[in-house]
Protein backbone atom coordinates (compact mmCIF):
# COMPACT_ATOMS: atom_id res chain seq x y z
CA UNK A 1 0.00 0.00 0.00
CA UNK A 2 1.54 3.32 -0.98
CA UNK A 3 1.57 4.51 2.79
CA UNK A 4 3.38 1.52 4.04
CA UNK A 5 4.28 1.66 7.76
CA UNK A 6 7.37 0.50 7.53
CA UNK A 7 8.29 -0.50 10.98
CA UNK A 8 9.20 -5.08 10.51
CA UNK A 9 10.56 -8.60 11.80
CA UNK A 10 11.50 -12.61 11.43
CA UNK A 11 9.52 -14.36 9.31
CA UNK A 12 9.92 -17.01 7.87
CA UNK A 13 6.86 -18.54 5.76
CA UNK A 14 3.63 -18.74 6.20
CA UNK A 15 1.47 -22.34 6.54
CA UNK A 16 -2.12 -22.84 5.91
CA UNK A 17 -4.22 -25.18 7.77
CA UNK A 18 -7.68 -26.69 7.36
CA UNK A 19 -9.38 -26.39 10.69
CA UNK A 20 -7.86 -28.41 13.14
CA UNK A 21 -5.29 -30.12 10.64
CA UNK A 22 -3.33 -28.55 8.04
CA UNK A 23 -0.55 -28.64 4.90
CA UNK A 24 2.95 -26.64 4.81
CA UNK A 25 2.92 -24.83 1.89
CA UNK A 26 -0.20 -26.43 0.07
CA UNK A 27 -0.60 -25.83 -3.13
CA UNK A 28 -3.82 -23.63 -4.29
CA UNK A 29 -5.70 -26.90 -5.77
CA UNK A 30 -5.30 -28.44 -2.13
CA UNK A 31 -6.03 -25.09 -0.45
CA UNK A 32 -9.48 -24.83 -2.64
CA UNK A 33 -10.42 -28.44 -2.28
CA UNK A 34 -10.51 -27.53 1.34
CA UNK A 35 -12.84 -25.26 0.93
CA UNK A 36 -14.93 -27.35 -1.23
CA UNK A 37 -15.19 -30.05 1.55
CA UNK A 38 -16.18 -27.05 4.16
CA UNK A 39 -12.76 -26.78 5.83
CA UNK A 40 -12.09 -22.80 7.30
CA UNK A 41 -8.78 -21.95 5.79
CA UNK A 42 -5.90 -20.45 8.07
CA UNK A 43 -2.89 -19.04 7.95
CA UNK A 44 -0.26 -19.22 10.19
CA UNK A 45 3.03 -16.91 9.85
CA UNK A 46 5.62 -16.77 12.67
CA UNK A 47 6.65 -13.50 12.76
CA UNK A 48 9.05 -12.03 15.61
CA UNK A 49 8.40 -13.68 18.92
CA UNK A 50 4.39 -15.20 18.20
CA UNK A 51 2.57 -16.93 15.12
CA UNK A 52 0.20 -14.30 13.92
CA UNK A 53 -3.22 -16.33 12.72
CA UNK A 54 -5.87 -15.02 10.50
CA UNK A 55 -7.99 -16.44 8.01
CA UNK A 56 -6.97 -16.85 4.45
CA UNK A 57 -9.61 -15.25 1.90
CA UNK A 58 -10.40 -17.49 -1.07
CA UNK A 59 -8.56 -16.29 -4.55
CA UNK A 60 -5.25 -14.63 -2.78
CA UNK A 61 -1.56 -15.20 -3.36
CA UNK A 62 1.45 -14.13 -1.61
CA UNK A 63 3.44 -11.72 -4.03
CA UNK A 64 5.95 -9.59 -1.33
CA UNK A 65 7.61 -10.90 1.49
CA UNK A 66 11.03 -8.86 3.21
CA UNK A 67 12.45 -7.83 6.60
CA UNK A 68 13.74 -4.24 6.98
CA UNK A 69 15.06 -2.10 9.30
CA UNK A 70 17.79 -3.85 10.28
CA UNK A 71 15.21 -6.76 10.88
CA UNK A 72 13.10 -5.29 12.97
CA UNK A 73 10.14 -5.03 10.75
CA UNK A 74 8.34 -7.59 8.60
CA UNK A 75 5.84 -7.17 5.93
CA UNK A 76 3.95 -10.29 3.85
CA UNK A 77 1.69 -8.52 0.96
CA UNK A 78 -0.76 -10.53 -1.21
CA UNK A 79 -2.98 -10.04 -3.75
CA UNK A 80 -5.88 -11.48 -6.47
CA UNK A 81 -4.92 -14.12 -8.76
CA UNK A 82 -3.65 -12.69 -11.79
CA UNK A 83 -2.48 -9.02 -10.05
CA UNK A 84 0.66 -8.17 -8.65
CA UNK A 85 2.68 -6.53 -6.07
CA UNK A 86 2.55 -2.68 -8.10
CA UNK A 87 -0.94 -3.41 -10.06
CA UNK A 88 -3.41 -4.71 -7.86
CA UNK A 89 -7.46 -4.07 -7.37
CA UNK A 90 -7.16 -5.56 -3.19
CA UNK A 91 -4.42 -6.09 -1.09
CA UNK A 92 -3.82 -8.49 2.21
CA UNK A 93 -0.54 -7.46 4.25
CA UNK A 94 0.88 -8.73 7.76
CA UNK A 95 3.32 -6.98 9.55
CA UNK A 96 5.56 -7.03 12.77
CA UNK A 97 7.36 -4.33 14.47
CA UNK A 98 9.82 -6.09 16.66
CA UNK A 99 10.06 -5.53 20.60
CA UNK A 100 7.82 -2.30 20.27
CA UNK A 101 5.57 -3.76 22.85
CA UNK A 102 7.98 -2.36 25.19
CA UNK A 103 7.58 1.19 24.78
CA UNK A 104 5.50 2.73 27.28
CA UNK A 105 4.05 5.36 24.51
CA UNK A 106 2.81 2.63 21.70
CA UNK A 107 -0.76 1.37 22.52
CA UNK A 108 -3.37 -0.71 19.44
CA UNK A 109 -4.91 2.88 19.08
CA UNK A 110 -1.59 4.98 18.83
CA UNK A 111 -0.15 2.42 15.95
CA UNK A 112 -3.90 2.72 14.06
CA UNK A 113 -4.16 6.75 14.35
CA UNK A 114 -0.63 6.98 13.00
CA UNK A 115 -0.63 4.24 10.07
CA UNK A 116 -3.95 6.77 9.40
CA UNK A 117 -2.19 9.80 9.30
CA UNK A 118 0.13 8.80 6.53
CA UNK A 119 -3.13 8.45 4.59
CA UNK A 120 -4.07 11.95 5.72
CA UNK A 121 -0.15 13.29 5.30
CA UNK A 122 -0.84 11.83 1.79
CA UNK A 123 -4.03 12.97 0.25
CA UNK A 124 -5.63 15.88 3.09
CA UNK A 125 -8.69 16.72 0.74
CA UNK A 126 -9.74 13.41 -0.05
CA UNK A 127 -8.94 11.66 3.53
CA UNK A 128 -11.93 9.92 5.81
CA UNK A 129 -11.24 7.80 8.30
CA UNK A 130 -13.76 5.40 10.14
CA UNK A 131 -12.88 4.56 13.58
CA UNK A 132 -13.90 0.98 14.70
CA UNK A 133 -12.48 1.28 17.67
CA UNK A 134 -11.20 -1.53 20.57
CA UNK A 135 -11.56 -5.19 20.17
CA UNK A 136 -9.85 -7.89 21.89
CA UNK A 137 -8.25 -10.74 20.14
CA UNK A 138 -7.99 -13.71 22.58
CA UNK A 139 -5.82 -12.17 25.63
CA UNK A 140 -4.46 -9.13 22.86
CA UNK A 141 -4.91 -5.27 22.84
CA UNK A 142 -6.38 -4.39 18.91
CA UNK A 143 -7.96 -1.65 17.36
CA UNK A 144 -9.52 -1.27 14.42
CA UNK A 145 -9.90 1.97 11.07
CA UNK A 146 -10.71 1.90 8.14
CA UNK A 147 -8.30 5.16 6.30
CA UNK A 148 -8.92 6.21 3.15
CA UNK A 149 -7.96 8.59 0.12
CA UNK A 150 -10.07 9.68 -2.46
CA UNK A 151 -6.85 10.35 -4.51
CA UNK A 152 -3.96 7.96 -3.79
CA UNK A 153 -0.82 9.74 -4.83
CA UNK A 154 0.28 7.87 -7.86
CA UNK A 155 2.46 8.79 -11.20
CA UNK A 156 0.83 6.55 -13.82
CA UNK A 157 -1.92 5.78 -12.60
CA UNK A 158 -4.75 7.73 -9.93
CA UNK A 159 -6.82 5.86 -7.83
CA UNK A 160 -8.27 6.07 -4.43
CA UNK A 161 -7.13 3.57 -1.79
CA UNK A 162 -8.93 2.76 1.70
CA UNK A 163 -7.75 -0.10 4.16
CA UNK A 164 -9.22 -1.63 6.98
CA UNK A 165 -6.31 -1.42 9.78
CA UNK A 166 -6.23 -3.91 12.62
CA UNK A 167 -3.16 -3.29 15.31
CA UNK A 168 -2.11 -5.54 17.72
CA UNK A 169 -0.15 -5.54 20.86
CA UNK A 170 1.77 -9.04 21.09
CA UNK A 171 4.11 -10.43 24.30
CA UNK A 172 6.87 -8.19 23.01
CA UNK A 173 5.97 -7.17 19.30
CA UNK A 174 3.36 -5.05 17.62
CA UNK A 175 1.22 -6.54 14.31
CA UNK A 176 -1.16 -5.99 11.80
CA UNK A 177 -3.52 -7.03 9.30
CA UNK A 178 -4.49 -4.92 6.57
CA UNK A 179 -6.95 -5.02 4.17
CA UNK A 180 -6.89 -2.49 1.13
CA UNK A 181 -8.33 -2.19 -1.72
CA UNK A 182 -8.29 0.55 -4.63
CA UNK A 183 -11.11 1.77 -7.07
CA UNK A 184 -11.11 5.21 -9.58
CA UNK A 185 -9.98 8.43 -7.85
CA UNK A 186 -12.29 10.88 -6.74
CA UNK A 187 -11.21 14.41 -5.39
CA UNK A 188 -13.72 13.93 -3.13
CA UNK A 189 -13.76 11.79 0.27
CA UNK A 190 -15.20 8.49 -0.32
CA UNK A 191 -18.27 7.28 1.86
CA UNK A 192 -17.04 4.43 3.67
CA UNK A 193 -19.86 2.07 4.37
CA UNK A 194 -19.13 0.45 7.84
CA UNK A 195 -21.46 -2.50 7.51
CA UNK A 196 -18.85 -3.30 4.31
CA UNK A 197 -15.96 -3.07 6.29
CA UNK A 198 -17.23 -4.83 9.50
CA UNK A 199 -17.77 -7.83 7.06
CA UNK A 200 -14.38 -7.66 5.96
CA UNK A 201 -13.32 -7.63 9.21
CA UNK A 202 -15.06 -10.68 10.36
CA UNK A 203 -14.27 -12.71 6.85
CA UNK A 204 -10.37 -12.57 8.72
CA UNK A 205 -11.13 -13.98 11.92
CA UNK A 206 -10.38 -15.90 13.26
CA UNK A 207 -7.25 -13.10 14.22
CA UNK A 208 -5.16 -14.39 16.72
CA UNK A 209 -1.31 -14.79 18.67
CA UNK A 210 -0.09 -17.72 19.80
CA UNK A 211 3.06 -18.62 21.75
CA UNK A 212 5.85 -20.56 19.31
CA UNK A 213 6.65 -23.80 20.66
CA UNK A 214 10.20 -24.99 20.38
CA UNK A 215 10.62 -27.74 17.92
CA UNK A 216 7.06 -27.19 16.49
CA UNK A 217 6.65 -26.35 13.16
CA UNK A 218 4.11 -25.98 10.45
CA UNK A 219 1.39 -26.55 10.81
CA UNK A 220 1.59 -25.43 13.81
CA UNK A 221 -1.07 -28.22 15.80
CA UNK A 222 -1.05 -26.42 19.42
CA UNK A 223 -1.76 -22.86 17.76
CA UNK A 224 -4.75 -24.15 14.53
CA UNK A 225 -5.99 -26.82 17.06
CA UNK A 226 -7.08 -24.98 19.91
Amino acid sequence: MFFNFKVLALAGYAAWAASAYGAEKASEGEIEKLRREGHTITQVTPIFSQLVVRSFPKGFKPVFEDLTQNGSFFIHEFVPEGESAEIWTEMLTDTGMKDMASNPQASPRALAFAMADGFEKACPSSFKLLDLGAIELGDYDAFVVVASCGTAPAANHPHSETALIITIKGEKDYYTVQWAQRGPASKLPLTLDRSIWDDRLKKLQPIKLCSVTQGEGPPYPSCVGN
